[in-house]
């Protein structure tokens, strides 16, 4: 079965052998023991190598899965939106405004009971002649102020021809400052009002956003 100076691998366990190997003191296994003990801090070697190098992998496996996650939500669309911080919040509206009726009015953007401190709005209409500085929307109208007073404070947007278009669907736009150009101090509504002979159809849209100040409330009370 094997000398007295060697260890029979075929009977003891390679557990056994390497205990035998670390915590024997006797000379007859000196060999052995030693061999055994060089297996072991090789097989010690490699286990440790492998683990840093799965915690590298998982590591950039993260990361790549982190940035990946960041782009989609930065390249997701969104229709409305609302993005806030500190005290202020901005909203962002859109709308196609097929459908709506002669002289019906349409409350686009309302933020009662926060004041809005600006506003830009922005709406595509046919017009006669679409080129900058160009004449107003054949059929769209805009009002901002504050629709919850008696009566209703609120005043017509003067809109830019900016000549971007056609004569059929031309867009304009306007920038409105809260306690400036007529417009009311407490403002809270952008209402869109047709004020053409005929239903406006999809060519006719509105789109508008609003920085506004959710820690100063209007006290007054909406009737719609």
């Amino acid at each position: 079965m094997g000398t007295k100076n060697s260890l029979d691998f075929d009977l003891i366990s390679f557990e056994t052998a390497r205990w035998r190997a670390a915590n024997t003191s006797n000379a007859k296994y000196t060999p052995i023991a030693a061999l055994l003990k060089l297996v072991c801090q090789k097989e010690v070697s490699t286990v440790s190598e492998k683990v840093h190098s799965i915690k590298a992998h998982n590591y950039i496996l993260g990361m790549a899965v982190a940035v990946v996650l960041a782009l989609a939500i930065i390249a997701f669309p969104i229709k409305n939106a609302v993005a806030s911080g500190g005290d202020v919040q901005l909203i962002a509206a859109n709308s196609i405004l097929a459908g709506l009726a002669p002289n019906a009015v349409f409350p686009f953007l309302d933020s009662t009971p926060n004041r809005i401190v600006r506003a830009h709005i922005a709406v595509t209409d046919a017009t006669t002649n679409c080129s900058p500085g160009g004449p107003p929307p054949s059929n769209i109208q805009v009002l901002a102020g504050n629709a919850g007073t008696v009566p209703p404070k609120l005043v017509a947007v003067a809109l830019k021809n900016l000549g971007i278009g056609s004569t059929t669907q031309c867009v304009f736009h306007m920038t409105v400052t809260a306690g400036e150009h007529g417009i009311p101090e407490n403002l809270t509504d952008i209402v869109v009002v047709n004020g053409g002979a005929a239903a406006l159809t999809g060519i006719n849209t509105a789109t508008a956003s609003a920085t506004v100040r959710i820690d100063d409330s209007v006290h007054t009370e909406h009737l719609h």
